[in-house]
């Protein structure tokens, strides 16, 4: 058997001939079965999906296949590529012997390239049973985090790096899992001078003493640590302090932050601001590695207009891979962590990571629990462990994408 680490440039299979079918599992995950169409390097001549029925008259699909059947099928060019079903009944699946069958009558003298990746168990004992006499067929397996394809035929195995089309976008992500998106910001709309002042903003953040992140902490409280209320007055003096420590007129205010003291945003104006200040950050990282990046993404189902879920920061990587960034600001309950995890789960399946990011610094995470008033948010970051989540903390936050992106390279 000849082994390889790599492709190289050389397509030792001939995958892009055109002769072979494309043969993948449907599934909620639709990312993966996504990604071989698209590649470059393999070019098929039609299109299989092995999906389930109720029913051995095969009437009627069961319902998840069939909405993952149309979230693919409405993202891909019906003009490229041909589609077919292998129709099996929910009742026989776990039979291998009956989805051998299925799988013989539907890709007889037929080439074959297998995408596992999306597959349950008994598909994958059907498939690795029903390739053991023809050497002609291939299995492939995509690994996520590291970006490659594992490929692989009775004579020879290859690890392929892929990458999606630099045309793809988030909203086709998206839409590979069932749903529609808008989004306040993205890539196209950054404003440089925007930037350059929300960059500032955050070395003054990390490197001036915890009075500003304090007071910046203040601005979504409505009482002291002893129980009373904030008046207008106490609030009027956190911003006062703000904007000393960051050295802005406050008198002559044309800064960034004017439309979070004095606009529509002004009831909770640090989750917003360190929101802003998140984005533009990793925005520069983003923009470094041409990856997808997007702020305040509200996302709605195909089928309804009603909003399912908003994300502050999705950040769309080259293997397909959605980074659910969450910014808080403040407290953050156990299940608030969870459906951090969860919602992640809904718009990338397996290909999504859920992170929080914390506004306290590495240095004040590691020692012991801080005082009034960042104690809450250093609370939320034990909802967020016990719920599953990485955590970032704000000083590190280029860092820490920086080091998704080259696991993803490797």
């Amino acid at each position: 058997m000849n082994n390889t680490d790599e492709l190289n440039g050389e397509n030792t299979f001939d995958l892009d001939s055109g002769e072979y079918s494309y043969v993948c599992a449907s599934t909620l995950n639709q990312m993966v079965n996504y990604i071989p169409l698209v590649m470059d390097k393999f070019k098929f001549k039609d299109f299989y999906t092995v999906t389930l029925y109720k029913d051995t008259n095969f009437t009627t699909k069961v319902k998840e296949n069939a909405k993952w059947d149309k979230n693919l099928k409405d993202t891909l060019d019906k003009n490229i590529i041909t589609f077919h079903e292998i129709k099996i009944a929910q009742n026989e699946f776990l039979k291998v012997s009956e989805t051998i069958k299925a799988f013989d009558e539907a890709l007889k003298n037929k080439k074959v390239f297998w995408n596992l990746t999306g597959g349950q168990r008994p598909f994958i004992l059907a498939v690795l049973e029903y390739v053991k006499d023809k050497p002609e067929h291939y299995v492939a397996y995509l690994e996520g985090n590291t970006g490659q394809i594992s490929v692989k035929s009775a004579h020879e195995e290859i690890l392929i790096p892929y990458s999606l089309p630099k045309r793809t976008k988030i909203e086709t992500a998206l839409k590979l899992m069932g749903f529609n998106a808008q989004s306040t910001l993205s890539m196209k709309e950054s404003n440089k001078e925007e930037q350059v002042f929300w960059l500032d903003f955050y070395e003054k953040y990390k490197n001036t003493s915890s009075n500003l992140r304090e007071n910046l902490v203040l601005l979504n409280k409505k009482k002291h640590e002893n129980g009373t209320n904030f008046t207008q007055s106490d609030k009027e003096s956190f911003w006062k302090k703000i904007y000393q420590l960051c050295q802005l007129d406050i008198h002559n205010d044309n800064s960034y932050l004017r439309r979070f003291r004095l606009g529509s945003k002004n009831q909770f104006p640090f989750g917003y601001i360190l929101e802003e200040m998140c984005f533009h950050v990793l925005y520069g990282t983003a923009v470094k590695y041409s990856l997808g990046i997007y702020s305040s993404v509200r996302t709605y189902s195909d089928e309804a207009e009603s909003q399912l879920d908003e994300f502050d920061i999705l950040i769309f990587t080259n293997q397909g891979t959605i980074l659910n960034i969450e910014c808080k600001s403040g407290i953050m309950d156990g299940d608030v962590a969870k459906s951090t995890k969860y919602s992640t789960y809904a718009i990338s399946g397996v290909y999504g990571k859920p992170t929080l990011i914390t506004p306290l610094l590495e240095s004040e995470i590691s020692t012991p629990i801080p005082k009034y008033p960042l104690k809450k948010s250093f609370e939320a970051i034990t909802a967020a462990q016990k719920a599953g989540l990485p955590i970032w903390s704000i000083d590190n936050i280029k860092k820490e994408l920086e080091e998704i992106i080259k696991d993803n390279s490797k």
